[in-house]
């Protein structure tokens, strides 16, 4: 094989490149070597990277390569032939690379507590920033052909990229106890922390993790439906105060009674309706309230009448008999002094104030009615 005199590569017509392997290994002193801007030029020997060239045309000569020189001792003198490995790595930045994740993130949402499938995709910016270690830990993990592209190399990052955010977001959600509702508006701060999260990561492989962005974090409809239900329930809720459990089950069983067929369906439906007429006063009545901005307060009724005993006849509270029966509304006792009747629980006589209720012996405390004339426990008179 003849010798190369001139080395070059002009890139990728599309620049998705990323490292290009000479394809000769036969080299000599003198020879030229044609590095273009954003792209460095690496001799490897036995697999070590030695010497480094950056843009412009370099004649190689045992005193700018150095390091290979020490390793094979070449002879001084032009077109001296040897044997190296030469590859162009690009410097520019590698912009827009994707990234998704394959499989949903699974996290309870911490407002409305229900389970949540997060998905989420974005991109990121990375160059190489350490040439030898670079070479070193990528180049050998690739197989055939002369070019590697950034696609080739996106499988290595992807474990990286993917575990840190499935670890970030779910971990953001549940200490911050962000809802889903809201996480898209803390994409900012979630990708800045997948960054920090993965830099070193990529930085043992040589590489600059310059920027990384959280495009989207979505969740499926059948997941924000349950809760927009919630959401939903809440609202009614709200509006209905109080009552919100007794009327929506008036509701449900509405609808229960309007399913049923046959004499009992429609017994059961007209009682259902009732209640449901019922409820729907009481709605109204909410509603109204709320539109008015005010909450409408119990007004004070007067004392309720008192039923009789004996006929159930609505009577007033100081009657003593039945407008209805005629029957005495309550029991009664008469003053031993004036006769006057008093209720049964009365203590002093309502027309003359004599002591009617229970009193106690002066002599032994035992107790006995008033009027005694004679304490029946130890005979002490009163009279």
């Amino acid at each position: 094989m003849a010798l190369i005199d001139r080395i070059k590569y002009d890139g990728a017509a599309d620049g998705n490149w990323l490292v290009y392997k000479y394809p000769s290994e036969d080299l000599t002193l003198g020879a030229q070597l044609v590095v273009g801007e954003g792209q460095l030029a690496i001799f490897v020997k036995e697999g070590r990277a030695l010497d480094l060239f950056g843009p412009g045309t370099h004649t190689l000569s045992t005193g700018n390569i150095p390091l290979l020189n020490r390793l094979i001792n070449l002879p001084f003198g032009n077109e001296t032939p040897f044997t190296a490995e030469i590859y162009y790595i690009n410097t520019t930045l590698n912009m827009n690379l994707k990234w998704g994740t394959e499989s949903p993130i699974q996290i309870i949402d911490p407002v409305y507590q229900v389970r949540i499938n997060a998905r989420a995709n974005g991109q990121y910016t990375m160059r190489v920033n350490d040439y030898s270690l670079f070479l070193t830990q990528i180049i050998g993990t690739q197989k055939g052909g002369t070019t590697i592209t950034v696609q080739n190399l996106l499988p290595n990052f992807k474990g990286i990229v993917l575990n840190s955010v499935d670890t970030i977001l779910a971990q953001y959600i549940i200490d911050k106890k962000v809802s889903v509702l809201d996480i898209r508006t803390k994409q900012r701060e979630i990708a800045q922390m997948c960054m920090d999260d993965m830099k070193d990561s990529f930085l043992t492989f040589g590489i600059e993790l310059v920027n990384f962005l959280v495009n989207s974090i979505n969740f499926p409809d059948e997941d924000m439906e349950v809760i927009n239900g919630i959401l939903q329930r809440k609202a009614e809720f709200d509006i209905l105060g109080d009552a919100r459990y007794a009327t929506q089950k008036q509701f449900e069983i509405m609808g229960n009674f309007s399913k049923n067929e046959g004499t009992s369906g429609m017994a059961n439906a007209g009682i259902g309706l009732g209640l449901g007429f019922g409820m729907m006063g009481q709605l109204g009545g909410a509603i109204s309230n709320i539109s008015n901005n005010t909450i409408r307060q119990p007004v004070p009724t007067p004392e309720t009448n008192v039923p009789c005993k004996h006929c159930s006849s609505a009577n007033s509270p100081d009657a003593k008999f039945c407008v209805e029966c005629g029957q005495k509304m309550q029991s009664t006792k008469p003053c031993y002094k004036c006769n006057a009747e008093n209720k049964e629980n009365a203590k002093f006589c309502s027309e003359c104030g004599t002591a009617i209720g229970i009193i106690s012996c002066p002599s032994c405390s035992h107790e006995l009615t008033a009027g005694s004339r004679f304490c029946p426990e130890c005979g002490t008179s009163f009279v």
